[in-house]
């Protein structure tokens, strides 16, 4: 396995912390002036290229590779946050409820290890570790017992492994929407209600992979952290109209790392807690466990996929100590990348959650299942144009 020696990893997350300051708006006024200007002059060649290569996959002029199996891609046009794992695994765990021998493609972002292909899981027991595959990959593999996960960059060679050794009928492809090279019967996007389109510029001056007229190549939008008093983004200028549904996280309990012990919800109710997490929105985390009830005394958020080190660890309990915190508390996902400190020199708490579809349900499930659409299914707007070859909109790209 090949390592990021510390200095390199140091470079990178200082690149990756002052990129996402300036994307949001917090930068310095120096960085603004100087790095702003020369990543929005970057920007047009990007959108440029990204669009060719959607042309390409949709006019024929490249290979798009089709699985001996039905694949329901998830993905999303932002760099992350918008809670594509949690449905992945959702609706995995759904299928597999109804029958369907299931699997999930990943490509293992933030993985050290240089194999082409690898087998997170065979269904049975997880198999490598997230070093080697990545977190979220490892993450899936434990919540989906009888589910292979298969990790690869190139997720059609990782299909035929999966289908081939597995005898798969239906794998879920994790953060697949912009990797049009592989066919699919069902294509969600994810989008954060609360910022749909994240901060409205195409990367790398903004957080967005594609313009947001690409949201028209999915067959169904799923809007997660979604409340019902919650002001819905108009996407009625879709075309064709995906399905569009709601989607809330649930929180199940407390996990204690250090010994597997689980605590119920009510363990955080006024509870001093300092929290800290490396994901894509971590203020959403934050706020969650305010609104369970906890005396967050200080919260740190580092990057997404973030590496932590033994002095990073060591940083954070020193404040919890100072803060007469009862523990320090992470998400799932950041637990996992916390195992291989051991032994943690604090108490280290692991909030646990699910995701879940709130409407249309029926809808849903008729989608998931690859049934026909009955009155309960709701579109954005109303039909457009048809969508070009292997469900690539020709308008898709940015522009």
């Amino acid at each position: 396995m090949t390592r990021v020696c510390p200095q390199e990893d140091k470079v990178q997350r200082t690149l990756a912390t002052v990129w996402k300051d300036l994307i949001e708006g917090r930068a310095q006024p120096l960085a603004r002036w100087t790095l702003g200007p020369l990543l929005s002059a970057l920007t047009a060649p990007y959108a440029l290229g990204h669009r060719l290569r959607l042309q390409a996959y949709a006019h024929g002029w490249a290979t798009v590779n089709r699985l001996p199996c039905r694949v329901i891609s998830v993905g999303n046009l932002t760099l992350g946050g918008t809670g594509k794992t949690p449905l992945v695994e959702a609706i995995a765990a759904h299928l597999q409820d109804h029958g369907r021998r299931v699997g999930v493609l990943s490509r293992g972002y933030g993985r050290q290890g240089r194999q082409r292909l690898v087998v997170v899981s065979d269904g049975q027991r997880c198999l490598v570790s997230a070093e080697v595959a990545g977190d979220e990959p490892v993450l899936l593999a434990e919540h989906l017992p009888g589910v292979p996960v298969v990790v690869g960059k190139d997720r059609y060679a990782a299909g035929l492994l999966a289908v081939q050794r597995f005898g798969l009928d239906t794998v879920v492809l994790d953060d697949g929407f912009q990797h049009v090279q592989l066919a699919r019967d069902l294509d969600i996007l994810t989008l954060d209600a609360t910022q749909p389109f994240g901060t409205g510029r195409l990367f790398p001056r903004g957080d967005l992979r594609e313009r947001p007229a690409a949201a028209a190549r999915a067959d169904a939008i799923v809007l997660s952290h979604w409340a019902p008093d919650m002001m819905v983004p108009d996407l009625n200028v879709l075309r064709p109209a995906p399905l569009l549904f709601h989607s809330r996280y649930e929180p199940l309990e407390v996990w204690v790392l250090a010994d597997g012990q689980r605590l119920p919800l009510a363990s955080l109710v006024g509870q001093r807690l300092v929290a800290f997490c490396g994901i894509g929105h971590p203020e959403s985390f934050r706020r969650l466990l305010v609104e369970l009830g906890a005396n967050v005394g200080a919260f740190s958020a580092f990057p997404d996929h973030h590496a932590y080190t033994p002095s990073e660890l060591e940083a954070l309990a020193r404040t919890a100590k100072s803060q007469r915190a009862r523990a320090l508390i992470t998400t799932e996902k950041d637990g996992i990348r916390l195992r291989r400190l051991r032994p943690l020199p604090y108490a280290v708490w692991e909030l646990r959650i699910r995701v879940s579809i709130v409407e249309p349900r029926a809808a849903w499930e008729a989608c998931l299942l690859g049934m026909p659409q009955g009155e309960g299914s709701r579109r954005v707007g109303g039909t457009g144009a048809d969508k070009g070859p292997h469900g690539v909109a020709a308008m898709g790209g940015p522009r």
